[in-house]
């Protein structure tokens, strides 16, 4: 004779008593059966809709378990959409009932609560502390608390509890080599770089994008790897790469810096691109790490200017002497580069003074004095301008992230010959000739 585990069919049925819907099923006993049960009748069958349990039985009898739910529709188009919705789903939920990983797919295809996920996360931290103990302490609980919390609900809903779980662990992973390292060779800089493909949905379909993981040492207080310098990285092969919103999560300390975030381009990402950045990659991400340089401020040298402006009034002498001028570099905010520009021209009568013609919109230019330097002739005089000029220094970080004074000099003499046409840069030929000593 068979036993009753063997030959049990996993049924479950539907059946209206008077204004009620009675909803049953047959199972074999899982502990997580009964959840399973109650999430699907109370959420699923209306859609965004949380329903009226008016009464609930179970029973078990041996390895099966009986369950009976009552709902009770607010409405005859409740009523109806409840049946309708439920022919939908019931071979689903067979399947459910047939198998625990069933379940939990289920759960989440059709938009399992965020604390459900989150418990299915926890146990599978449990089940890798306790299968893989030469790998997995207790101590990643609290490392997979701070990234729930960090990450948004969006994010979330949107990915499964496995993919959720493998970011933790690989995070955790990634932090421990670290720190066994760094045990080891405590001046020895400790890289890694981990992709991933996965699959997330779309409102045009299912799309391939990359999970990325970076783990590092920090062997100076002032270093900074972020995830502008991983999309720095990889826009150097693949240009249209953005960084996924609600996706960046960070675990630093004194000693070292772990950062997941996922990247997405127009198209999905093939696998042949995904083999050439898991070659290419790593190396221009760890050549991004920035040294972290404080605002620079010195009071400017009032003397010196006046130095500079009397001397460029004895270089214009002629009415067709080009306009002479000098750049000062004066400090760095956390954002911009500030410079003092001196401007010594001839000006005629009938030409526009400085104030009228000069702008700009790659940067902010404040005019601090103009002044009368002298005249060549009756009608001509050498205009004296002194103007503080700001630039944001993004436009001038280079490979390493080492900010290009020469080049941000070299867009300020560019943008005078848009306004004058050709000029002298009194101090700039000395730093050109320096700086092509340095390219020999």
């Amino acid at each position: 004779m068979q036993s009753v585990v063997s030959r049990i069919n996993e049924k479950i049925s539907l059946e209206e008593e008077n204004k009620e819907i009675i909803i049953r099923i047959e199972s074999l006993y899982r502990k997580d059966l009964l959840r399973f049960f109650l999430e699907i009748v109370a959420n699923f069958l209306v859609p965004g809709k949380s329903l009226y349990i008016s009464k609930f039985n179970s029973r078990c009898e041996r390895d099966l378990i009986f369950c009976d739910a009552w709902i009770t529709p607010s409405s005859a188009e409740e009523k109806e959409l409840i049946t309708e919705n439920y022919a939908l789903l019931e071979e689903e939920i067979k399947l459910g009932l047939k198998s625990a990983y069933r379940a939990k797919k289920l759960l989440e295809l059709k938009g399992l609560f965020f604390q459900e996920k989150e418990a299915y996360v926890a146990e599978e931290m449990r089940k890798r502390v306790l299968r893989f103990s030469n790998y997995f302490d207790y101590d990643i609980f609290p490392l997979m608390q701070k990234f729930l919390v960090s990450v948004n609900e969006e994010y979330k809903k949107t990915r499964s509890y496995q993919v959720l779980s493998k970011i933790i662990s690989t995070c955790y992973l990634i932090s421990q080599k670290i720190e066994e390292e760094r045990e080891d060779f405590p001046d020895k800089r400790s890289f890694f770089l981990k992709l991933i493909p996965l699959v997330i949905p779309t409102l045009f379909g299912k799309k391939r994008i990359l999970g990325c993981f970076v783990g590092m040492n920090v062997l100076k207080d002032n270093e900074v790897l972020k995830e502008r310098h991983l999309l720095k990285a990889f826009r150097k092969y693949y240009p249209d790469v953005s960084l996924i919103k609600g996706s960046y999560f960070i675990q630093k300390n004194e000693k070292s810096v772990v950062f997941y975030a996922e990247l997405e381009s127009e198209d999905s990402f093939s696998f042949s691109q995904i083999a050439f950045l898991k070659k290419e990659l790593k190396e221009v991400v760890r050549g991004s790490i920035e040294t972290f340089v404080r605002p620079i401020f010195m009071p400017r040298n009032e003397e010196e200017i006046m130095k500079y402006i009397v001397t460029l009034s004895k270089q214009v002498t002629e009415v067709n002497d080009l306009p002479q001028i000098v750049i000062i570099f004066n400090e760095q905010t956390d954002e911009n580069l500030l410079f003092t520009l001196l401007v010594v021209r001839p000006l005629s009568l009938n030409e526009e003074p400085i104030q009228n013609i000069i702008n700009s919109d790659s940067f902010e230019v404040f005019i601090e004095k103009v002044r009368n330097g002298g005249s060549i002739k009756k009608n001509i005089i050498k205009e004296v301008s002194q103007i503080k000029i700001s630039i944001r220094k993004m436009e001038f970080l280079r490979e390493d992230f080492a900010l290009d004074l020469y080049k941000a000099r070299q867009s300020i003499v560019a943008w005078l010959e848009k306004l004058f046409g050709s000029v002298r840069d009194y101090n700039g030929g000395l730093i050109a000739r320096q700086m092509e000593g340095k390219n020999l």
